[in-house]
């Protein structure tokens, strides 16, 4: 069983131990004790302590000093943030992984430190949220209870996230203030920070992208080799303009591989050459993956590969365990990540992937379907174990059995590019979130990424981009209780009205007929009757009526009005 991140402090070493120090970290607006950091101190830690310390003087009402440990002498009671030498003394910082955490009490004294860069700031969140109550529900809502008396709980925690990888992309930095936006990950631990005191831990994927590679690798190849391009259907060969195509390379072609091999090896040693300069550490995985359409070679070669695997994932993987194989030796430490994704969704009958070879699977939701095969397209409104989408849970399970390392590429939003009579409604996934990520780890996932855009209309963005992060951390956590603290917090005395408004569109979304939601064009979507915007209008009412003066929480209200406005709109002329 894989090692479990840890929650609910107090009250599981409580069980665990029955003591507690008896020591108060505040009273009535007063305290004893200082925060104190090394003397060499990363910037991810300095941050740490200073979140620590602004937290506590909100929570508390104290104010609390912050020296550093060359400081002579030390006080008697006192935080240790990061790697101090009262923290080393018991625990070995090469043992640590870059995002262990370690909350520690030693006699009166509280240790917050773990792994670099990031183990010491989640440390310290992570003590704010699970003891303190702090909560940070998106780029402006920050819940910070109020406790002027604090005791310090006797506490001895180890622990990480599940998931190495952790990114939700929004697309909110190009609509609110982008440091807000890197400030919220960060608190959240979504890993994909770049700045140093977040915790930036070095780029993940090397050059020349994150994904849809094959056009960068091909694009300076020799006119007069066309042989090098994918076939069509029609005996063309086609060259790229872009990541999206309309190319592809013809996987078969000897020196092809050869070329491949070549441009590969340069990336990775201008990358380590760049990443020797700053300090940082050399990326990790390299993408090798086609371009963003449909299009696979039909040469004769490559066309055979297919059909013998039964699928054209078969000739890729060959393919890229061939470049796997030439870097192993000289690179050991690099993965190679490749697509499940579109004509390659379907693994291979006999090809397996190197054990330093990256599956990332992405599978489009079904509102895709119209390209390709309808049953291989998930349904968005239902949980990757529903029935209606065990094609697809199939096909994960099936790249789990093979692949010694998968990662996600996962969908929370609708496109809308099937067909012209086209919309935005309300619409959410949030009963799905919980037993999509179990599923994903037990498919051995390392890493996940989100496409999560349209903040400012779909329907309770916030809940879901905050609960996502918080199963990736742990999906053994209780959604139930997740989305209780966010409503709670993020709603106030509405709360329980919009409480009520989810579960009603939950309901009759789930009363549709067993069939694949995303499919249909929203006319078609049978819970978009006038029923359901009466029903919605009426309880958005009453939650706004209820916020009072709350400002905040009277916005978060009104913000869930524009799908449901916008789905008014689109459907007026259906529901006459």
């Amino acid at each position: 069983m894989r090692h479990l991140f840890v929650v609910g402090l107090s009250s599981l070493m409580a069980g665990l131990f029955g003591v507690c120090t008896g020591a108060e970290l505040a009273k009535g607006g007063k305290t004893e004790y200082t925060i104190v950091q090394g003397a060499y101190a990363t910037a991810a830690e300095k941050f740490a302590a200073r979140e620590l310390r602004d937290f506590l003087e909100k929570v508390t009402g104290a104010k609390f000093s912050a020296i550093l440990e060359t400081s002579k002498p030390l006080p008697a009671k006192a935080i240790y943030v990061g790697w101090t030498d009262f923290a080393l003394r018991n625990i070995d910082p090469a043992k640590m992984g870059k995002e262990d955490w370690i909350i520690k009490t030693e006699g009166d004294n509280l240790i917050l430190t773990g792994g670099r860069p990031r183990g010491t700031l989640y440390a310290v969140y992570e003590y704010l949220e699970q003891e303190l109550g702090c909560r940070w529900l998106d780029e402006f809502t920050e819940i910070v209870p109020s406790k002027p008396e604090l005791k310090l709980e006797h506490m001895d925690i180890k622990s990480r996230p599940l998931l190495w990888s952790r990114m939700i992309y929004t697309g909110s930095n190009t609509i609110f203030d982008p440091e807000l936006c890197d400030l919220f990950d960060a608190r959240n631990k979504d890993t994909k920070s770049a700045s140093d005191r977040y915790g930036f831990g070095g780029i993940l994927y090397g050059a020349p992208n994150a994904c849809h590679t094959f056009y960068e690798y091909s694009k300076d190849w020799p006119a007069d080799h066309p042989e090098y391009l994918a076939m069509n259907d029609k005996g063309e060969r086609v060259k790229s303009t872009d990541g999206i195509g309309p190319g592809q390379i013809c996987l078969t072609n000897p020196e092809v591989r050869k070329l491949m091999l070549e441009k590969l090896r340069n990336y990775i040693i201008t990358d380590r050459e760049t990443a020797a300069k700053t300090g940082a550490p050399f990326p990790l995985i390299y993408s090798v993956e086609q371009n963003d359409n449909p299009l696979s070679c039909r040469c004769p070669e490559c066309k055979a590969f297919s059909e013998r695997e039964g699928s054209d994932s078969g000739p890729l993987v060959d393919f890229v365990n061939y470049l796997a194989d030439g870097i192993r030796t000289e690179y050991p430490g690099v993965l190679i990540g490749t697509f499940a994704y579109m004509q390659t969704l379907i693994p291979p009958k006999t090809v397996k992937p190197r054990d330093n070879v990256v599956i990332r699977l992405a599978q489009l939701s079904a509102e895709w379907s119209y390209a390709t095969d309808t049953s291989q397209y998930p349904d968005y409104f239902r949980p990757m174990t529903n029935a209606i989408n065990r094609p697809s849970c199939e096909t994960l399970v099936n790249w789990s059995k093979i692949a010694k390392h998968m990662s996600i590429w996962d969908y929370w939003i609708l496109y809308q590019f099937n067909g012209n009579d086209r919309f935005e409604t309300p619409y959410a996934n949030i009963s799905c979130i919980s037993a999509d990520m179990k599923l994903f780890l037990n498919s051995h996932a390392e890493t996940i990424f989100v496409e999560c855009e349209k903040p400012e209309i779909s329907s309770f963005f916030a809940l879901k981009r905050w609960l996502g992060l918080k199963l990736m951390q742990n999906p053994e956590q209780s959604s139930e209780a997740l989305v209780k603290t966010f409503m709670s917090g993020y709603y106030g005395s509405a709360s329980g009205k919009m409480s009520e408004y989810l579960a009603y569109m939950e309901k009759r979304i789930g009363d549709m007929p067993e069939t694949k939601i995303s499919v249909m064009l929203e006319k078609d979507r049978t819970y978009l009757d006038l029923d359901f915007f009466v029903t919605s209008i009426k309880l958005l009412d009453e939650a706004e009526a209820i916020c009072g003066a709350d400002k905040q929480a009277l916005l978060h209200v009104q913000r869930e009005r524009l799908p449901v406005d916008t789905g008014l709109l689109g459907m007026w002329k259906y529901l006459q």
